[in-house]
């Protein structure tokens, strides 16, 4: 299980979501508010719990690949 962060952008009523899985939703929340506030045409955000294995972690304000390591933050994945 994990966490899928999707948006709505302007003028399309679709779902959309880049491939980015995360271990909790407060980890995907944090992940698709950070990408509203650098996309000008978001019109709606939600995170969804999906079957699929989670491949991110949310690390320092940006989105980490599962297996790298943020040598900035000893401690690792952000709580």
């Amino acid at each position: 299980m994990s966490w899928k962060p999707e948006v709505i952008v302007a003028g399309d009523p679709k779902w959309y979501d880049n491939g980015l899985r995360f271990q909790t939703q407060d980890e995907a929340e944090k992940y698709v508010r950070d990408l509203e506030s650098r996309w000008i045409s978001v019109t709606k955000t939600r995170t969804t719990e999906v079957e699929d294995d989670w491949n991110s972690f949310w690390s320092l304000g940006r989105a980490v690949p599962k297996g790298m390591h943020d040598f900035t933050d000893a401690n690792g994945p952000d709580e």
